[in-house]
């Protein structure tokens, strides 16, 4: 048969990792072992046994030579387009976990490609798929597993004729299906975080540091009185003071301080941070207000310019979705209203999602792009760019979070991240939203065009519920003390102010 070649998934090899795998909390001796009872997995419960109505087949166009690429070896024209897909025809789609393309053919590198996430196809049916162009033909075998073991595989001639082919219904069994697992961060990709807090004025920083050393026995932890000198140490956790922060009326005089980690990574990264969390957590006294955020910087060292710019497109065209996933002090500015250490991105890009998006295509250089997202050199925004500008360090900061020290809310903040950066920089760059989309629509597309994990789709869906319920319940407090509903028809300025789940357009 003719050897085959086919197109890579993503153009950067450092990306190509996080999107293919599963694992379950982690814990710093194991990555597939939950390590706390913070760690929830979140998804609606199911009844036992689930069947699922499938078909395989694959799409097809035919690409002239004179426009295809060549292999490898530089002898052979790319000239066949295809996606090999899997399309779930009834049944819920959560039943399966993830579905392998194995193409059986050495010359694919790799050979197998899994598919944790299905989108939408323009038949409205969930459909799991890989897009491969080659030369020759390929003759796949597709596994599909289920949430809670099951597997079938069936196996598909690719059809390289207009239109391809699509084979008869399958039938997928699921009889324990299982919770839906987070997208494996791969060791590849690094991270950290920022926890801003305070302390009661006897709980001292030192003291704080000696509690995350026993809980942490691996981690290296030191408190420092100089931010200077904090700032230049690079071998470990820190707490160093934070002048930003307020004290609360419980606690006039309290310490002010940030918990700053060094370069984490992959799943060890985040069992290093929950057991940094459990001694903090040992430590009464230690709490947040709104004051305070949770920063979390994703390396972006392999990214190309490019790539920068659709992380960035990405983030202003989603920033309303998100606001529906924080709590009101975090949000775009309603009424007039912002927080001056997470300033909007989008309201100072462009006026429309369709300009922002515009706004920053046009952009030529990484200075432009930081100008653009942050401009006069104020890091203050929901998405700071300005260690990129400087040389500080290769990591973009996302700002936006609200203060906690929550191991569940801080691991799946740090996994929107990781995602939105990793999927934007791989896939083409995202176009605007229709002019009728609705914010509860933009909330899911973000997560299936975007984000692509389930598990972390779920979680802020309830995330989403409970800021929307609080702020409904405000709202009635405001209507019973003056009579009539105190935000009118505004309250759904620049998203979702108060909590509320929206159906205003773009």
């Amino acid at each position: 048969s003719d050897a085959i070649n086919p197109e890579r998934q993503t153009a950067n090899p450092s990306l190509r990792q996080s999107h293919f795998h599963y694992y379950g909390a982690p814990n710093a001796n194991n990555n597939n072992t939950p390590s706390h009872p913070n760690h929830i997995l979140h998804t609606t419960p199911k009844t036992p046994m689930s069947t699922v109505i499938f078909t395989v087949g694959n799409t097809y166009t035919r690409i002239p030579k004179q426009r295809a690429d060549v292999d490898r070896t530089g002898q052979y024209k790319k000239i066949h387009d295809w996606t090999l897909y899997c399309d779930v025809l009834s049944g819920d789609p959560d039943t399966i976990k993830n579905v392998t393309f194995d193409m059986k053919h050495a010359t694919f590198t790799p050979s197998k490609f899994v598919c944790h996430n299905p989108v939408r196809n323009s038949r409205g049916l969930w459909r799991f798929s890989t897009r491969q162009k080659t030369y020759g033909g390929v003759s796949p075998e597709i596994t599909l597993r289920g949430s809670g073991g099951a597997i079938k595989t069936v196996n598909w001639t690719v059809v390289l004729e207009n239109g391809g082919g699509t084979a008869p219904e399958e039938t997928f069994r699921e009889l324990a299906p299982g919770p839906l697992r987070p997208v494996k961060i791969s060791d590849e990709n690094n991270f950290g975080v920022e926890f801003e807090m305070t302390s009661a004025g006897r709980d001292t920083k030192d003291l704080v540091a000696r509690n995350i050393r026993r809980a942490a026995s691996h981690s290296r932890v030191r408190a420092f009185e100089d931010y200077g000198e904090a700032r230049r140490y690079k071998d470990g956790w820190k707490i160093m003071p934070d002048s930003s922060l307020q004290c609360s009326r419980t606690q006039p005089d309290c310490n002010r301080f940030e918990l700053v980690s060094p370069v984490l990574r992959g799943g060890g990264g985040l069992g290093e941070m929950n057991a940094v969390l459990r001694g903090l957590g040992a430590v009464r006294s230690v709490t947040v207000n709104k004051s305070a955020g949770c920063h979390v910087h994703i390396d972006v060292e392999s990214l190309s310019l490019l790539e920068l710019k659709k992380v960035c497109m990405s983030f202003v065209k989603y920033e309303d979705a998100m606001d529906c996933i924080m709590p009101p002090s975090r949000r775009t500015p309603c009424q007039g209203i912002e927080n001056e250490y997470c300033k909007s991105n989008k309201l100072i890009v462009g006026e429309s999602n369709r300009e922002r998006i515009n706004v920053i295509d046009e952009v030529e250089t990484l200075e432009e792009l930081c100008d653009t997202m942050n401009p006069n050199d104020d890091r203050y925004y929901k998405l700071n760019l300005l260690n990129l500008k400087t040389g500080r360090q290769n990591t973009i900061e996302f700002r936006q979070h609200s203060a906690t020290i929550e191991y569940e809310k801080v691991s799946n903040w740090v996994r929107f991240c990781m995602s939105m950066v990793i999927n934007a920089a791989r896939l083409r760059p995202p176009g605007p939203f229709g002019e009728a989309t609705s914010l509860d629509d933009q909330f899911e597309m973000m997560f299936e065009y975007c984000i692509k994990d389930r598990f972390v789709r779920d979680y802020y869906r309830k995330r989403k519920r409970e800021l929307a319920q609080r702020g409904g319940e405000r709202r009635r407090r405001n209507e019973d003390m003056s009579g009539v509903n105190a935000l009118g028809n505004a309250h759904c300025c620049g998203g979702c102010a108060n909590g509320d789940t929206c159906s205003s357009s773009v």
